[in-house]
């Protein structure tokens, strides 16, 4: 993943200029890669790397508040009824994700 917001205008517009485009779900893509990266890289964080692990942190909150000021800019919350549905299913399969991961874990915690 890239975090040049530049970038992202130009994937944006490209996304922007199609018929059927889901905004909506083109941000929260987004902004989602981006906490999973930040994510990853914290639970890589140790004495010899952190401060460069803060920095690339801030740097990738840097990104997803411009990446989230931009969707803000776009008023989207006056989109369309079915990309606000795809929105949520997205959301909905996210969570579900996580809790059967949780699952797994519980049962990996209680065998061992």
């Amino acid at each position: 993943m890239n975090l040049d917001i530049d970038e992202f205008k130009k994937r944006l517009a490209t996304q922007t200029a199609r018929s059927n485009a889901n905004l909506v779900n083109f941000f929260y893509q987004e902004v989602r890669l981006a906490e999973n990266m930040k994510a990853g890289l914290m639970e890589e964080m140790n004495e010899q790397n952190r401060d460069f692990l803060v920095e690339a942190s801030s740097r990738i909150d840097d990104y997803m508040f411009q990446v989230k000021e931009i969707e803000k800019s776009m008023h989207l919350q006056h989109l369309p009824l079915d990309q606000k549905i795809a929105l949520q299913d997205s959301m909905h399969d996210r969570v579900i994700e996580k809790m059967n991961e949780l699952d797994i874990l519980k049962k990996d915690i209680k065998s061992a």
